[in-house]
C-alpha cells in the first residue's frame, strides 16, 4: 500500500530553517542535506513503520543519519496517511 505523505506548516519551516542555516556555510552541504532529507520523507510513503515509535500515540521518530549528528523527522501515522509533524537537527535544543 503507498501512503499520503504531507508535511505539516511547522515542517515545512523546519525545513526551511535547517537548509537556511546550512547555506552560506556550504552550499553543497545544504543540497545534500536537502536531498537527504526528501529521500528520507518520501520513503515513508511505502514504508511508514520505519520510524521508531513515540510515547504519543501514532507517532513516529525517524532519525536520519548526516555528517556527525543526523535529522529527526516526528511524523502521525493516521489511516493511510503519513503526517510529517517537526524535523530537527539532533545538535538543536528543542
Amino acid at each position: 500500500m503507498i501512503h499520503d505523505v504531507q508535511l505539516a506548516p511547522r515542517a515545512w519551516r523546519d525545513l526551511a530553517r535547517l537548509v537556511d542555516f546550512l547555506a552560506p556555510k556550504s552550499p553543497k552541504a545544504e543540497a545534500r542535506a536537502r536531498a537527504v532529507l526528501w529521500t528520507a520523507i518520501r520513503s515513508l510513503d511505502q514504508f511508514p513503520d520505519r520510524g521508531t515509535p513515540t510515547s504519543v500515540d501514532h507517532v513516529r521518530a525517524l532519525f536520519i543519519p548526516f555528517n556527525r549528528g543526523g535529522y529527526i523527522v516526528t511524523y502521525l501515522l493516521e489511516g493511510d496517511d503519513v503526517i510529517v509533524l517537526r524535523i530537527f537537527h539532533s545538535l538543536e535544543e528543542r
